[in-house]
């Protein structure tokens, strides 16, 4: 049996998040959510890379180290909510997909402010 990948990200979000040193302006606000390893797996391993991979789902594709931040601007908060919601509906009947709701929650919370969306490696 292979292990469950490794590692967590933690989201926040804010106006101009580029690097981590932007996650500390005082308007970011840290949302109570952590990406774990084994949504990354969910997300990967049981849709991603059996349909279509980067080249039809981009924005989530990004989420593909752990040990990485991802980084979403203002604009793209809402492709990524796009993106969420075409898995939602292939998915439609069948078991969650972990992780999905917590990227669909700070999607919406980014676009209710105008902000992007900084997922930052633990």
């Amino acid at each position: 049996m292979i292990p469950p990948t490794a590692g967590k990200l933690s989201f926040c979000i804010g106006p101009s998040l580029r690097t981590w040193k932007d996650t500390q302006n005082e308007q970011v606000i840290w949302l109570d959510l952590t990406f774990t390893g084994s949504d990354q797996d969910a997300l990967h391993k049981g849709f991603l890379d059996v349909n279509g991979g980067r080249a039809v789902f981009p924005m989530l594709y990004r989420i593909d180290d752990m040990y990485e931040d991802v980084v979403y601007t203002e604009h793209e908060a809402k492709d990524l909510r796009n993106e969420c919601l075409r898995v939602k509906e292939i998915r439609e009947g069948q078991t969650e997909i972990g992780g999905l709701d917590k990227l669909l929650y700070a999607c919406e919370k980014a676009m209710s402010k105008n902000y992007g969306i900084y997922m930052a490696s633990d």
